[in-house]
This record gives C-alpha cells, sequence and structure tokens, in this order.
C-alpha cells in the first residue's frame, strides 16, 4: 500500500508567501489588469523579466529565487505549496459571460450551500473523480475532506498534486415555453438555470490519526450544528470510532483560486426571466431552489 505523507508546519523561512489574504476570483484579477498582457502572479503582484531567462518574481528572505513557469527551464524553484503562479496562457478559468460573474464571498457562499463536491485529479491513468463532503477553513486557505481507504482515487495523488474541485448548489432545466417574448420572437431555445463553483487548489494525504478525528470533527459539527440533538462523533465508543478512522484517508487542499457562477436568466429579457421564476416556484424542489437564488439577483 503506497504510504501516506504528513506534512508538518513550515519554517518562517521556508514560507515564501504568506497566506493572510484571500485568493482572488478572475473578476478580481480582471479589474486588476492580471488578465491582460502583462504577466502576474495569482496574487495580482507583477512579476519581474529576467533578461536571460524570461518572467520571474523575485522572493525575499533566503530563498530569493527568480522562478519561471513550469513548461520552460528555470533556476531555483519553491516547494509547490509555497508559490502560486499565474500566467495568462496557461491559467484558464471556467466561461463566466459577465452577467453571471459573482464576487468572492458569494463564491465561497456557493461551496459552501452545495456541501460536498466533485475533487478532479489528472491521475497516471487519466482523469480521476471523488465526490466527497468539505469544510472550508475560516481563512478560506484550505479545505478539509476524506475518502474511504478502499478508494483508489488517493493512490494518484502525491503532495502537491493540482486538483479542480466542482461545486453545483442549484440546477434546473428552462424550457422555451416559460417565455413571454416568445410570442414575438419564437427563435428562443432551451437553455439551463444553475448557480456553481470551482475551486483550484494543490493536495495534501494525511493518515495521522489526530488530523482525520479533528476532521471529521469539525465535518460532522458543521452540518449537524443545527440538529436537535445534535450527533457527535465523540458519542462513538473508542475502539469503533478509531477502526473507522483507520479506514479513511484526510485531504486537505491548499487553495490557489475560486470561480463562482450564477446562471439565473439575467440574459432574458425581465418579463421572461420573471416568468421562469415563479413557474420554478411552483415546480419541483430543485427547481424552488433555483428561484429562490433568481430572487437574490432580482
Amino acid at each position: 500500500m503506497k504510504s501516506l505523507t504528513r506534512v508538518g508546519r513550515k519554517s518562517d523561512e521556508s514560507r515564501v508567501i504568506e497566506r493572510g489574504g484571500r485568493h482572488p476570483s478572475r473578476l478580481t484579477l480582471l479589474r486588476r489588469g492580471v488578465l491582460e498582457n502583462s504577466v502576474h502572479d495569482i496574487r495580482g503582484q507583477p512579476l519581474e523579466v529576467c533578461p536571460s531567462l524570461g518572467p520571474f518574481r523575485q522572493f525575499t528572505g533566503e530563498r530569493d529565487a527568480c522562478y519561471r513557469d513550469s513548461r520552460i527551464d528555470r533556476l531555483q524553484r519553491p516547494h509547490p505549496s509555497d508559490i502560486a503562479p499565474l500566467r495568462r496562457e496557461t491559467m484558464v478559468f471556467v466561461y463566466v459571460p459577465s452577467k453571471f460573474v459573482v464576487g468572492d464571498d458569494d463564491a465561497w457562499q456557493i461551496v459552501n450551500d452545495a456541501g460536498a463536491g466533485m475533487l478532479v485529479i489528472a491521475g497516471a491513468s487519466g482523469l480521476a473523480s471523488v465526490f466527497v463532503p468539505v469544510i472550508v477553513s475560516e481563512d478560506r486557505e484550505t479545505i478539509r475532506s476524506h475518502l474511504a481507504k478502499a478508494n483508489p482515487w488517493w493512490e494518484s495523488v502525491n503532495d502537491g498534486t493540482d486538483v479542480l474541485g466542482l461545486f453545483l448548489a442549484a440546477s434546473a432545466y428552462v424550457t422555451p415555453s416559460y417565455y413571454p417574448s416568445r410570442l414575438q420572437n419564437p427563435s428562443a431555445v432551451p437553455t439551463w438555470n444553475y448557480v456553481a463553483a470551482e475551486v483550484r487548489g494543490r493536495l495534501t494525504l494525511h493518515d495521522d490519526m489526530k488530523w482525520k478525528l479533528d476532521q471529521v470533527r469539525a465535518l460532522t459539527h458543521h452540518f449537524e450544528e443545527r440538529r436537535d440533538p445534535e450527533w457527535l462523533v465523540d458519542d462513538l465508543d473508542e475502539e469503533y470510532r478509531d477502526r473507522q478512522l483507520k479506514g479513511i484517508v484526510g485531504i486537505e487542499i491548499a487553495v490557489t483560486a475560486i470561480e463562482g457562477k450564477a446562471k439565473l436568466s439575467q440574459n432574458r429579457p425581465q418579463e421572461d426571466a420573471h416568468s421562469v421564476r415563479d413557474h420554478f416556484f411552483e415546480g419541483s424542489l430543485q427547481e424552488r431552489n433555483v428561484a429562490q437564488r433568481m430572487n437574490d439577483v432580482d
């Protein structure tokens, strides 16, 4: 069986980039001009130019380095968890027309509302996915979860493996029959309304019993706190609890980017959007969920 690595706390000297700020969305990056012709890192800071090597970020401290994109030769490169570079030609975001853009806070709310999501990695045998419940740290720097050790997904993960997390909070089919404007313009076609977010980051696996116990405690509390009585991990028999913990692998994602999207008929005439919303309020639970979110953007 592949051994798991527990990553300890980094020293101040090895922490090249402080993780005090929130990771910007694509909207924030656009406002900063990051996605224009100049080259910047993920935090919106401009990359300097090394005359012989090209774009790089000059770091401070004992580990100053002339860093280049992974596709070309580089001098000294920090650990993957220490830097999240962004180049326009390599960073690809989900397609979000301007009418459907949401801010960072709303994007994180989508992740919390979804509660669970699909984590996708590129393994040795191709793409691999797993659906897991998640909990976001208060500073939004990390996402934690776990999966069954019997699931082979984790065997394709090394510390620093890139991951794409997909989270869907609302979703429903939209028929053109709901559009009053079709009576004047019959060219309308079906579509789909949805609220979703994608999170990018780098993975670390954990097999330490204390780490996994802390994770499942936090996760269950997150979903149980509004219940009365609240189910508690610590109510389990300790021997049984430890057997369960030995059967899971901890997952930690160091977040590098988040992007949210709320497609809720904002591109339709107001009478069409209101008609879709009103029909959804009379529809299925899935449709009522979308209708409520359409109210929020109205």
